[in-house]
């Protein structure tokens, strides 16, 4: 259903929906993705942050490393995800 391609440097273009062919579905599809897709920076800086804050609050009651590795593999992930 999803695709590999790289929707975030396509530009937007309004569509004619006069014209046949045009299937409405697929068009708030590409609206919805290109959302996403622009706002997932902001949700990477904002899971980054929250996993700091909740590291820093848990260093008295936690054994370090396990929490350096969850933020660790946070960061990973949210980094993977851009």
């Amino acid at each position: 259903m999803a695709s590999n391609q790289d929707i975030s440097s396509t530009p937007i273009t309004e569509v004619d929906m006069a014209e046949s062919g045009v299937d409405v579905q697929h068009q708030i599809l590409v609206e919805s993705l290109t959302f996403l897709y622009r706002a997932m920076p902001s949700a990477a800086a904002g899971h980054i942050f929250a996993a700091s804050f909740t590291v820093f609050a848990l260093l008295d009651t936690a054994p370090h490393l396990n929490l350096y590795t969850w933020l660790g593999v946070i960061i990973c992930v949210s980094l993977i995800r851009l």
